[in-house]
This record gives structure tokens, sequence and C-alpha cells, in this order.
């Protein structure tokens, strides 16, 4: 009867595990949902060679370029709390989850993707609290009566921290891969039991789009851990385990736990010593049940095969092996309480105990916490201990593994602890309990040191030091969200057209981006990126010039940027599906040119650093006379100090390399939005089927201000402000770039008059085409009649005072004494209109869309285009003399306080940085945590507006 019960067992195993294989492999094969993905990438297996779409930095090598040490682990998995790989292509991932073991399994959820109880998903609250963008950070996280600290630290083999600005390209990596590090702490008011699983994954950053229809016909080949022939996992003593890869392998995990771990029971205690004693082979059937019941003390493992090795697929499986257990676990205490219920007391000293146990884990209310083991090897176990001579514990024995010959590519270690708890995961032979507390000392003082050098002035007096925390918090949320994502995108002409049959797919490829919201927007987007690099580029210039190098490599030969990257398995799983036809990104619909902000404010700063413009002559005495002959030069030509040979060798890569980004890929990107978007109005509008929730009228998610409110009535031939706006701004910055930049600006072909000329032409159109004078404001247009041609002689005016229309403002195009200028600082200091006591508004209250559509852009108060704002005022129309430059003064006064208390009033509230606030309360709305563009609060709080906005009327550039 039981060998027929077991084999049952097995048949319900196998059939779970097969099942959830097929699960598996359609999620990979984007199957469903993402009929579209699989279709794409089908025609382009067909067509690969005549249709693939190419990326200019295959077709244009240059200099050396800056990239990430792919040597180094760091915390580069978006949408996770803890997740950890290099940067390269399918690399293995170290992840953690945890549930609370003392909660009833069945209201348990695994923590593992980023999400808070406001979503039902997770804890109360969680964010960064220190990251330095490379090897070191540190996630808090706060739980229902307990709290927990995850800090990760990449380190060289003598336990010393890789220099966050070290020069790491890809000629110069070290000899040793660097060690790493993870400690999990967790205490509380009350003691707690948690119960975390370490888990060491292979995964498949992408499918060959060239194999997959023959993988889908013979199965989809899963991962493999790299160089790692034999995974293992050895249990070493009582409270250390390791994860072994093979002798060639530099990462062995070892996972110890320093601190937390509960002394068994006694009634475990005691079973201990009676076995000892070697029980007869009458002993009763309830030792069998003792041996399988969890037990906080013991470490229990296993390991399996995922398919591609996603971290969803990974929840899934270890969620399957929990309930398994669990399901188990009651099965066998329900027939022990129904076969031993009269047993007498005599009979074994645990009946009154077991009894009670058993009856406490049959209530609803209280759940034995699951264990990951094998069932069999559970069953196994307890057959050896009932009619054997077995008297080794589990705990010293090498775990097996799975099915014989199938090499397995997930290794799962499950230890349970109580707070207060101390857990130590490193790759490090050495490392001990102590050598990690120094070193992550150091790492806590470096990052502190070196935020209060960059940020010098919110350290004077202005904010306290629970402010500047919270501003080393949203530094920290940003640097974080910096991630490694490899795959293909698919594109086409028209994702709006159902009938077109143009969709093709790239061949794989690198990005390193930050995210808006690890929670909820895990992925990159174009416009996000252009102010996500204003912070980056403060903090650490050269991670910022590897993200722009990585984003501009997508750039097409046409100049045509994708506005949202969602590369590879990982990041498709986790696009919204009701969002799905989005994944196609149509080479007709442009994003705002926000990288050209960091990337002038790379140059400006590097001008403020360096002579630029000496950089040829530098060049030329180094390579004649080294050190000497510059020193010598310097002193007496510029009278200044411009270092040795070896630096200007690294300002020249440096500065070839942000004149390529700006002169070639940024003036290629512009020419083609002025040269594709009819009319500079933004493609597709007309064409979607995505309408705003509240009016009816169809959103423009290429401007970035989705549902903000525009011409009811759409037409191919529209006129926006906001777009006019940007190509203006991106072709002026160009024309004053190219007057600092020398023979650097020749060697990219810029052609002045052709700049000129545009510009001209851009700023009377601004005027002629835009310009309301009875509204006082600038005004999309559309064709007055029917037009069906792209020449329109007349417009008609939809006039909607908000951000993309103060975008001539916000960008500083307006002359200081203009009249338009001081109409539309009049209108944003209105209350009635633009103000609010929490920042700007999004859409002027007296507006009849106010609060209306998605209540996205038609009202809340974002923080970055604040910041531009702010940057016009104090940069240019609060410095320079004119009829305005007192109400610009205070305007700027008042709105960038009422920002700066707002983010931070609400982040004490709630523990987040919001994507964006109401307006009538301040509350925070939309995603959280939300530390992308939102992180603009540190720059706001130092005033550093450097390079944001450059030039005024005559074309010079202003200084802060």
């Amino acid at each position: 009867m039981r060998k027929r019960l077991l084999s049952r067992r097995q048949s319900r195993c196998c059939a779970r595990r097969y099942a959830a294989y097929l699960v598996a492999l359609a999620l990979v094969l984007v199957f469903g949902a993402f009929q579209q993905i699989e279709t794409a990438v089908a025609r382009a297996t067909a067509h690969r060679n005549g249709t693939s779409l190419r990326t200019s930095s295959e077709r244009e090598p240059v200099q050396t370029k800056p990239t990430l040490d792919p040597h180094t682990m760091s915390s580069l998995v978006p949408g996770v709390f803890a997740g950890y790989r290099r940067p390269v292509p399918h690399s293995p991932v170290l992840g953690i989850m945890w549930y609370p073991a003392d909660e009833p399994f069945e209201s348990v959820r695994l923590r593992l993707e980023c999400g808070t109880e406001l979503d039902a998903a997770g804890p109360l609250r969680y964010g960064w609290l220190q990251h330095n963008g490379r090897n070191y950070g540190v996630r808090h996280i706060e739980e229902r009566g307990w709290h927990l600290n995850i800090t990760h630290v990449a380190h060289t083999e003598n336990l010393n921290l890789l220099q966050p600005d070290a020069q790491l390209s890809s000629e110069q990596q070290p000899l040793r891969s660097p060690e790493f590090s993870v400690r999990i702490q967790g205490t509380g008011q009350e003691r707690r039991t948690v119960s975390f699983i370490v888990y060491w994954t292979a995964q498949h950053d992408e499918i060959d789009p060239e194999r997959l229809q023959e993988s889908a016909a013979r199965g989809m080949e899963p991962p493999t851990l790299q160089h790692c022939s034999s995974p293992s996992i050895t249990v070493a003593s009582s409270n250390e385990v390791h994860l072994e890869c093979g002798p060639d392998h530099d990462h062995r995990w070892r996972i110890v736990a320093v601190q937390g771990l509960p002394e068994r029971s006694q009634w475990r205690q005691r079973r201990h010593r009676r076995r000892r004693q070697r029980a007869s082979a009458s002993r009763p059937v309830s030792a069998e049940i003792l041996r399988e019941l969890p037990d906080p003390g013991r470490i229990y493992y296993r390991k399996g095969r995922v398919n591609v090795g996603a971290t969803t697929e990974v929840k899934s499986m270890v969620e399957s092996w929990l309930r398994e257990s669990y399901d188990h676990q009651r099965t066998r205490l329900r027939e022990f309480y129904e076969k031993h219920e009269q047993l007498p007391d005599t009979a074994f000293r645990g009946a009154d105990v077991f009894k009670d146990a058993a009856h406490a884990r049959e209530t609803p209310t209280a759940a034995p916490f699951p264990i990951i083991t094998r069932i069999e090897d559970v069953d196994a176990r307890a057959r050896r201990e009932v009619n054997a001579d077995a008297e080794l514990e589990p705990d010293a024995q090498h775990h097996s593994g799975i099915d014989d010959g199938l090499p397995s590519n997930l290794l799962v270690v499950q230890i349970t602890v109580q707070t207060p708890f101390d857990i130590m995961i490193t790759s490090s032979a050495r490392m001990d309990a102590s050598a990690l507390s120094v070193l992550l000392e150091q790492a806590d003082s470096r990052f502190r040191e070196r935020f209060q050098q960059l940020f010098p002035r919110m350290h004077r007096g202005d904010f306290g030091s629970a402010q500047i925390a919270q501003a080393r918090a949203a530094l920290a949320g940003l640097l974080g969200g910096v991630s490694y994502f490899y795959g293909s995108f698919i594109a086409g002409e028209n994702t709006q057209d159902r009938g077109s049959d143009q969709l093709r797919v790239s061949p794989p490829r690198a990005l390193v981006s930050a995210v808006p919201s690890e929670n909820k927007f895990p992925r990159g987007f174009l416009w996000d990126e252009g102010f996500h690099q204003l912070l980056i580029q403060r903090w650490d210039p050269e991670l910022s010039l590897i993200c722009l190098d990585s984003w501009l490599g997508f750039m097409q030969p046409s100049g045509w940027i994708p506005r949202e990257l969602a590369l590879g398995i990982e990041a498709r799983n986790r696009f919204p599906r009701e969002l799905a036809s989005l994944l196609v990104q149509s080479e007709k619909v442009a994003n705002p040119p926000t990288l050209m902000l960091p990337l002038y404010r790379h140059w400006q700063l590097l001008q403020d650093t360096f002579p630029v413009l000496e950089l040829e002559t530098f060049s030329s005495l180094c390579s004649q006379g080294g050190d000497g002959s510059l020193s010598d030069y310097a002193a007496m030509v510029l009278n200044q100090s411009v270092g040795d040979c070896k630096a200007v060798a690294q300002t020249t890569n440096t500065a070839r390399l942000v004149s390529h980004l700006g002169f070639r890929k940024m003036k290629q990107y512009i020419r083609w939005l002025n040269a594709t978007q009819k009319n500079h109005g933004w493609f597709g509008r007309h064409l979607t089927t995505l309408l705003a929730q509240d009016g009816g009228y169809p959103l423009t998610l290429a401007s970035g201000f989705d549902d903000f409110p525009r011409s009811t009535d759409p037409s191919p031939y529209d006129a926006h402000v906001d777009l006019l706006s940007w190509i203006l701004d991106g072709v002026r910055r160009l024309l004053v770039w190219r007057r600092t930049a020398g023979d650097l600006a020749e060697a990219s072909a810029v052609s002045p008059p052709e700049l000129g000329a545009l510009e001209a032409v851009l700023q009377q159109r601004l005027y002629e085409v835009h310009w309301n004078a009875d509204a006082g404001m600038f005004c999309d247009a559309g064709p007055r009649g029917n037009s069906s041609t792209s020449i329109v002689d007349t417009w008609r005016h939809h006039c909607h005072l908000g951000y993309p229309t103060l975008l001539p403002l916000s960008l500083g195009l307006l002359p200081v004494n203009a009249t338009s200028t001081g109409a539309l600082l009049k209108a944003v200091a209105d209350p009635r209109q633009m103000y609010s006591d929490f920042g700007l508004r999004s859409l002027s209250a007296a507006d009849p869309f106010y609060m209306r559509g998605d209540r996205y852009w038609t009202g809340p108060i974002w923080v970055p285009m604040n910041y531009l704002i702010l940057a016009a005022l104090r940069e240019k129309y609060a410095r320079m003399p004119g009829p305005y430059q007192k109400l610009a003064q205070q305007l700027y006064e008042r709105t960038r306080n009422a920002m700066i208390q707002t983010i931070l009033r609400e982040h004490q509230r709630t523990g987040f940085f919001w994507e964006h606030y109401d307006p009538e309360t301040g509350k925070g709305g939309g995603g959280h945590a939300f530390t992308g563009w939102t992180s603009l609060l540190v720059l706001l709080m130092e005033e550093d507006f450097r390079g944001v906005i450059v030039i005024d009327e005559t074309g010079t550039v202003l200084k802060s």
C-alpha cells in the first residue's frame, strides 16, 4: 500500500514538473499576449541577412570607450529586492527571496520582486539607502514588526574596495575576478522567524532568433552554469553551506548564518539523543513523522533545472517546491493523527506534543512553514531511520541533486533564522563576519564622504541631517536602478497599423540604463534617461558616458532611436500584458531628444576642469617632449597646470567620445526629427487606438506627455510646440558647443551655416505658427479646414497652458525682455493657473481638462519639468537684467522651496519617492518607489543647474 502511495505521489510530482516546464517554455517563446514578438522573431529568422536592423556603432568604430567591468558582480537585475549578476550576456544570477515563517503559509507571499503592501505584493517600504552605481549598495526593507538590510560589495583579494571612479575599460581588466559578498541583517522589536531562500541559477538573457523555430520544435535547450561542470551543495557545518561549481569556477558561494539560528527545540533534542541509542525495529512510526517536521535550526537545500532562469521562473519553481512540501507535511500529519489519536502517553514520550502539533497544524490559522526538500529524500531518510542503522545527520551528507545524468542549473538553499539575525553570502574563502563588517564600514564612509564632497552646498546649513539622508537615498535609488539588459527589440514602420507586415528584429545587444521605477517600469525609456543622466553624470561621469553610449548604440542608420526598450526575456515577461503591442517600436515614432541635456552638461563640466581647445596642442607636445614640454607650455602660455601626459590622453579620449555622441549621434537624431515629423508634430497620434480615460481624446505617447490635452480631432499635419522647442534647443546647443570644440567639431563635420539657418527658421516658426497673442501663450496648431497636404497656409490653435506649451520658456529659448516671456512668467506664478503650494502643475487649473484624462499630465506635479523651469529661471530669467527679472527671482525661490518640501515630506510620510504629486494635497501618486527622474531632488537641493540652460539671445554661454 505504501509503495502504491509513493508511486502515485511521484507520478503527480512528475506531472507537476512537466506542466511547469510547459508553462515556462510558453513564457520563453513569448506566446499568448506576446505573439507579435514571436512572429517578428520568426520573420527575422527567414530574412535575417536582408532585413535585420543594424546598429550604427557596428559601422562606426570610434575611440576606446569606457565599459562596466565584466568580472564584477553588482545589483544589475532590475525589479527584484536582491539580484546580482555580471554585465555580460547570459550571466548567472545570485538571488535572495524570503517569507515570514511565523505566519500562516496560505497568506504568505515570497518576497522577490519589488513591490509593497500597497500593491498587495510585498513589505511596507523598501529602498536603497546607499549605492555607488558600481559595486556597493545597501537595500533597506521594512516589514511588519521587523526591518531588513541587504548589503552587497565587490572587493579585491586583499579586501580593499574597488575605486568607484576607476578607469574600467575592455582593455584594462583586473587579472583576477573581484570577490563578491552579501550581508543580510534583520532586527525587530519582537522575535520574528524568517525563512531565506538563496539561489544561484543559470539564465538565458535572450533567445537566439536564428534558433527559435528549431528550439520550438524540439524543446529549448536550458541554460548552463558557466564553467560549472558539476554543481553541488554541501552543508559544511550546522550554520554554513557551500554552493560549488567545480575546480575552475571562481565563484564558490559560502552561505553562513553568523547570528540568528534558533536552538533546536527540546523535543528535537530528545529525539536526537534517542536516535544515538539506536532504536529497535519496533519503534513507533511517530519517529518517521518527527524527522519531517520543519526545523528552524536546520539548513535545507535542493538542486533543480530551469528552462530560462528568469526570476519569474525561479520563483514559480520555488513556490511549487514549497507547496509540494507543505501539502506533504499536512498529509503525513493528518495520517499520523488519525492513526495514533488513541495512542497511550506511555507509548512515546512525545505523543502529547505530537498530538498538539498535529492538531494545531490542521487549524487554518496555524500551518507549518514549508521547507525546500525533495519528498523522495524525506521518505528515504524516514525509512532509514526506522529500519536501518543510519546515524549520520543529513546536514553532514552531500546532496546528490535531481535526476542523474541531467546537470542542474539551479541551486537553492533555505535557511530559517530569528531576529536579530546576520547571514553572510560570499565567494571569498577568507571572508569572515568581522572582516566583512570592516569592509562595509569603509564603503559606508566612502559613500558619505563622496556625497558631501560632490554636493557641498546642501551641507551648509539649509538642510538638516535627516533631509540630507533623504537626498542620499534619492541618489542611491537612481544608481541602484542602473541595470544591464541584453536582447533584441522589435521594430516596424508603424505599430498602429494592424495590417503592417514590416516587422523586423534587431540583433541582440546590451543596454546599460537606469530605470524609472524598479517596481512599475523596470526597463529603459529614452526620454527619462536624459534626466537620469543629469544626476548620474554629477556622481560618476564615466558611468554616465557608459549609459549614454549604450543608448546611442541603438541608433539606426536613419537616425531613429527606439523610445522604449524591454530587452531580453526577463524584461518582456514584466511588460504589462495589456500594453503588449507597445513592445513593437515604430520606426516613425519619436521621443524628446533629452539625451542632449547630459551630453552638453558633460562638455561644460569638461571645459570647467580642462582647456579643451588646447587638447590638440597638448597631444603634440606630449608626443614630442613628454611631461616636461607639457608643463612648460602650460605654465608659460596658459599660466596654469594641466597635469601630465597621461591626464591629457584620458581627457582627449573623453572629449572625443562626448563629441562623437553629441555632434554625430545627437545631431543625426535631431536631423531625423526635423525631417520626419511633419510640421514638427508627433507622428502616430492620429493613428493611435489608446485614448484618455476621461475625455476620450487620443494620447500622445511619443511626446512623453501622454494624456496632455491636444486637438480632439488629430491630423497628420498637426504642429506641436513642444517638439519644435526640443529641436530648436538641440540646434542651439550644437551651435554654441561648436564654438568651444575646436578640431573635435571639425572631425564631426558639423556645418555652422546649416545649423544657423535652421535655428533662424525654427525661431521664426515658433512665433508665426504657435504664438497666440490673445491667449498670451504658445499653442499647438492644426490645419484650418480639411487640409490633405503637408503645406498648411492657415492654422487653428489648440491652446492648453501646461508643460508642453511652456517648453519655450523652460528651455530658455525666449529673450528676457520679450512680451511672451512676461506673459508666461505671470501665468506660471498665478495660483489660479500653474502655481500651487506644492510645485508647478502640469496643466493650468483654469483649463477645462484639468485633472481629467488619465490624471497623469493633466494637473499632477512632475519633478523633471519643474527642474527645467527652475533651471531657466535661475540661469537666465532671474540672472539677466530685464523687465521680468524680479518676478523670475521670486518665482524661483517659491517654486524651488515648494518642490523640495513636497518631495521630502511625502518621502518621510510614506517612505517612497513618487512618480508625481497631487497639486491640491501634495500627496504622491503613480509609481513608487520612483527614483528615476524624481531623484533630481538632489540637484534641486544643491541648486545645480550647470549646463541645463546654456545660451542667451546672443548665443553666449552662461556659467553658474
